[in-house]
């Protein structure tokens, strides 16, 4: 409470952003409960084991020319490492690479969501899904210097079976998460829920073990965007939540 309130005195966070209030029901959490029980299997990861107190970070549709430089430097000043899972269309221009070494700069992992972020899994051939997972992790070796374990989140958290299969005996592992932190718009259905609600959201269903992902792209056309916001819910979440965990990142976990 007391960093809430100096945060709120100087200016760093708005009240469309960050309330210090409980939200009773959330999306996210449905979501994961119905992605459960659709996906499951070998190599797939929602969650690391209960009994050790340490969480994991990550950020998916990075790298973002708006959000990501403000998002490194809060993990920065609060010490953390995160993942970032990459959309291999946002690596090309100069600037954008810039940012990706950045991130790998500062310890950061990164690792390939997806090529442009499109549900195309169910009517993808696996192999292509493979051959397109491949030529990301080169991307962004060629432009880090740096390789990192075989970890891939597929976009929208869908990852049919037989993608699944072929994944895993090819040494990958499928990284969803169960603490979704997304924020949902689909006002043509009536519903908009709080971007404000999310800190209380996060502090609630962080638990040991915990895959919490968050977003550092900009806005989608499926209505998931926390990116506008993202800066001051660190600010909030992450001194509360390093009271309780260890924050790792998914590489730290791996060795």
């Amino acid at each position: 409470m007391i960093i809430f309130v100096l945060l709120m005195l100087s200016g760093s966070v708005s009240a469309q952003c960050v309330e210090d209030a409980p939200y009773s029901f959330s999306t996210s959490g449905f979501s994961e409960t119905m992605g459960r029980w659709l996906f499951s299997g070998d190599g797939i990861i929602w969650n690391y084991p209960r009994d050790k107190n340490e969480v994991f970070l990550t950020f998916d549709d990075a790298p973002s020319l708006k959000y990501t430089p403000s998002v490194l430097d809060v993990l920065k000043k609060y010490q953390v490492k995160g993942s970032f899972f990459v959309i291999g269309n946002r690596l090309k221009s100069e600037k954008e690479k810039t940012i990706l070494r950045k991130i790998s700069e500062d310890g950061h992992d990164i690792f390939p969501h997806s090529r442009d972020h499109k549900n195309s899994l169910l009517w993808q051939d696996p192999y292509d899904l493979l051959r397109e997972i491949s030529e990301i992790e080169l991307e962004i070796t060629a432009i880090t210097g740096k390789t990192y374990p075989k970890l891939y989140r597929p976009a929208w958290g869908i990852i049919p079976e037989a993608h699944r299969k072929l994944l895993v005996q090819n040494g990958y592992k499928i990284i969803l998460a169960d603490v979704f932190g997304g924020y949902f718009s689909l006002p043509r259905f009536g519903f908009d829920e709080p971007k404000s609600k999310m800190v209380p959201y996060l502090l609630e269903n962080t638990k040991p073990g915990s895959i919490i992902v968050l977003h550092n792209g900009e806005k989608r056309s499926d209505g998931v965007f926390d990116s506008d916001c993202l800066e001051e819910i660190l600010e909030v979440y992450l001194p509360k939540i390093k009271q309780k965990f260890s924050l790792k990142s998914l590489s730290q976990k791996q060795d």
